[in-house]
């Protein structure tokens, strides 16, 4: 007998077998899920680039140990052990993305397109800048040439990466004229926020890093070396601070026309907008400061060629650099201001509102996982988040770009305000750092990390095989009950047996449906 007489003569499968293979599909289906969201599994595949942010603000935190405005011997050692910190968290972090991509490639092309996550991007150069400045700062000198030309080689690399994020991320958004929106999408100005302005602040972040380097390369004829690097940091503050400043008209421009800060949790990425001023003021002031000391001789102006004249040039890029840091300066107060009351407003609206108003899983009030940004639990407590990061680094810069105005021999009556204006952010920075860092450190061990591990393209695709899952589902239990139905009306002058078979099997789908249910809740 061939095998479609076999198969013809096959009987047909009964209402309850074919719930029990649509069970034992989906139960294969959820055991996939469930292995990669447990263990080292999940943590893979959830190293998003946010991750980033932390080495971002120890980055930072190490840098300011090293220009503070009264230094100690102590502060040198905090800054040696911040730096060796830094080192360990980039290595682990680039580690961990390497994996993610390795094992999940298609998370990659997900994650260059997706609205948000993609944007964070730009964290990576910036910790890879950092990493450069620190080692020309803290190592160029006791460890001689080879540590400045690694520090060089790391700027590179760094400067590639930022041009790149900060030319590209963007485009990636733009939206395309040749593949109309099926459905009705907001307008883009109003999905602008102030996690847009990242990519652009890793530019500007690459021509902050240029001075220190410049600085510590060793000599070269004419200072060739240093001159190159100093000119391409003036050309990579062309390229970061103009985008910033078109981005934060975008985003001003959204908050006018459309409102709505950023709330809840999300609040304190608000701080974001002060990055790119006072990275902007920092960097040209570095600048302009070192090319006067590496700038060739010229005959410009009162010059003999003998050295006297080299000073003009240099001095002039020095002297527009204060006015326009002092410019970026004021300007990032007002942001800041705006993100301190957007901020406050946030935790006196979560003070009042009382434990009966907090957002709460609709599927287990009980679920201690649950990580909405927000407070959660029964007792309204918050539970940690990645953004609360966001407020490091800027608050970082404003320091930063305080003491290279407190180091500038063109303020004098200034020197000392902006001195103090350093060490107290500075000092903040480094309580903000502590906090943040020790908060992460307890979200690993009693949550497992779902706070520091999470990713939003990982989300949106399990929300959509969720909805597939109760889609497939309910397309299922609408054919089998039809089928039911049918078989029903034809059996209806049958015995009694018959009619118990239908009834149990009717039972067992009810059975069925409802473990599904569960076993999707526990998922969630």
């Amino acid at each position: 007998m061939d095998d479609s007489s076999t198969s013809s003569s096959r009987p047909p499968l009964s209402v309850r077998d074919q719930h029990h293979n649509h069970h034992h599909h989906h139960t294969e289906q959820n055991g996939n899920n469930t292995l990669q969201n447990r263990g080292w599994r999940r943590l893979i595949r959830n190293a998003s680039p946010q991750l980033f942010t932390i080495t971002m603000g120890s980055g930072i935190a190490a840098l300011l140990f090293t220009q503070f405005p009264y230094p100690a011997t102590w502060l040198y050692r905090l800054s040696i052990a911040c730096f060796a910190l830094h080192v360990i968290l980039v290595l682990l972090l680039s580690l961990l993305s390497l994996l993610r991509y390795t094992l999940y490639p298609s998370l990659w092309t997900t994650m260059l397109h997706h609205p948000t996550e993609s944007l964070y991007l730009g964290a990576f150069p910036v910790s890879l800048l950092s990493l450069s400045n620190l080692l020309a700062s803290l190592c160029a000198g006791p460890w001689g040439r080879w540590a400045a030309y690694t520090a060089w080689g790391l700027w590179m690399l760094g400067s590639v990466l930022a041009v790149a994020t900060t030319a590209h991320i963007p485009l990636l958004h733009f939206p395309s004229p040749s593949t109309a929106p099926s459905t009705p999408r907001p307008p883009p100005l109003s999905t602008v926020t102030p996690a847009h302005l990242l990519p652009a602040i890793a530019a500007i972040v690459a021509a902050n890093t240029a001075a220190p380097i410049a600085s510590a390369l060793p000599p070269s004829p004419n200072h060739s070396h240093a001159t190159s690097t100093i000119i391409a940091g003036y050309v990579l503050w062309g390229i970061g601070v103009p985008t910033s400043l078109l981005l934060l008209t975008l985003y001003f421009a959204r908050l006018l026309l459309h409102g709505r800060l950023p709330s809840g949790a999300q609040a304190v990425i608000a701080f974001i907008t002060i990055g790119p001023l006072n990275m902007g003021a920092s960097g040209i002031v570095q600048l302009g400061s070192v090319a006067v000391t590496v700038f060739p001789p010229t005959t410009t102006g009162t010059g003999t060629g003998t050295g006297t004249g080299k000073s003009l040039d240099a001095n002039t890029l020095q002297a527009v650099g204060i006015l326009v840091a002092l410019v970026l300066w004021g300007w990032g107060l007002v942001w800041l201001w705006w993100a301190v009351g957007n901020v406050s407003r946030e935790a006196l609206r979560s003070r009042r509102s009382s434990p009966q108003n907090v957002h709460l899983d609709d599927d287990d009030e009980n679920d201690d996982d649950v990580d909405d940004g927000g407070p959660s639990g029964n007792s309204g407590r918050v539970h940690f988040n990645m953004t609360y990061w966001a407020s490091i680094f800027p608050l970082g810069t404003l320091a930063l770009s305080s003491g290279r105005l407190a180091q500038s021999p063109l303020l004098p009556g200034g020197m000392a305000f902006f001195r103090v204006v350093c060490a107290a952010i500075s000092a903040l920075v480094w309580l903000v750092f502590v906090g943040v860092g020790g908060w992460s450190i307890w979200d690993l061990w009693e949550r497992g990390g779902r706070g520091v591990f999470v990713s939003a393209v990982v989300a949106d695709l399990e929300g959509r095989e969720r909805e597939s899952e109760v889609d497939s589902e309910r397309d299922f239990e609408g054919g089998g009950a039809g089928e039911e139905g049918n078989g029903n009306g034809k059996r209806e002058g049958q015995g009694e047996g018959e009619t118990e078979t239908e009834e149990e099997a009717r039972t067992l789908t009810n059975e069925e449906s409802h473990e599904m249910r569960m076993r999707r809740k526990k998922g969630e």
